[in-house]
């Protein structure tokens, strides 16, 4: 299923959940001197723990600047002390695409999801859904404003014995504990635009104090 903190942050990839456990720091900055480089740099913050290794193994994300939405787990936090000041050093496990900037801002804490839920497509193309509820007793059903044809269901084709298909259209899937399934959508028809794949669950259709998110992605056509 969508998993992670939820829409619409899952259309980002590296977004971290609400302010709770798992997002320790909520934002701090990128120093200017010395010059940040692509795997270290010096950083300040109020909420900054101001002990070694306090964030070692979790995940910086950059909520602003030219890197916003990159992420890279932290191998190191040092505490500097220099000519009387004291300056905060993160050295991450792997370098980033550029050098941070100077007042470049990020959030440290346990990324919810790596890889965005967001799907495209050209129109007249096939979009094939593998969906899978991986829990082990909750039942969800996943609703789509496009119309989905169900192929296959728990890894095996939707076929008779003598080779007849029974594949079914619908417009929602209910999966129990373990079940998965195969869906084409078929845009040949399909006015471009975004429409939604999402839970009929509604409690799940939330980001704690968010009234709209949760187990929701977006389906975006566009015109070929």
């Amino acid at each position: 299923m969508l998993n992670g903190r939820g829409y619409p942050d899952t259309l980002v990839p590296g977004c971290l959940p609400p302010a709770d456990d798992n997002t320790l720091v909520e934002s701090a900055t990128v120093e200017n001197e010395p010059a940040p480089q692509m795997d270290r740099f010096y950083v300040s913050g109020a909420a900054l723990e101001m002990l070694d290794d306090a964030y070692n193994g979790l995940d910086l994300v950059f909520t602003s600047g030219a890197l916003q939405g990159a992420s890279r787990q932290i191998a190191d936090y040092t505490i500097q002390t220099n000519g009387g000041g004291t300056q905060v050093l993160v050295v991450l496990h792997h370098m980033l695409p550029q050098n941070p900037s100077a007042g470049d801002t990020f959030a440290i804490g346990r990324v919810s999801q790596n890889v965005n839920s967001l799907i495209q497509a050209t129109q007249g193309q096939k979009i094939l859904l593998r969906i899978s509820n991986l829990d082990v007793t909750r039942f969800y059903t996943l609703a789509s404003t496009l119309p989905m044809k169900v192929v296959g269901l728990n890894a095996r084709l939707l076929r008779g014995p003598d080779g007849k298909n029974l594949y079914y259209t619908a417009n929602s899937v209910t999966l129990g504990g373990g079940e998965a399934l195969d869906a084409v959508i078929d845009t040949s028809n399909v006015v471009p635009g975004t429409y939604a794949l999402y839970t009929a669950n509604l409690n799940y259709l939330s980001n704690n104090q968010e009234d709209f998110g949760g187990m929701m992605t977006e389906i975006v056509i566009t015109a070929p």
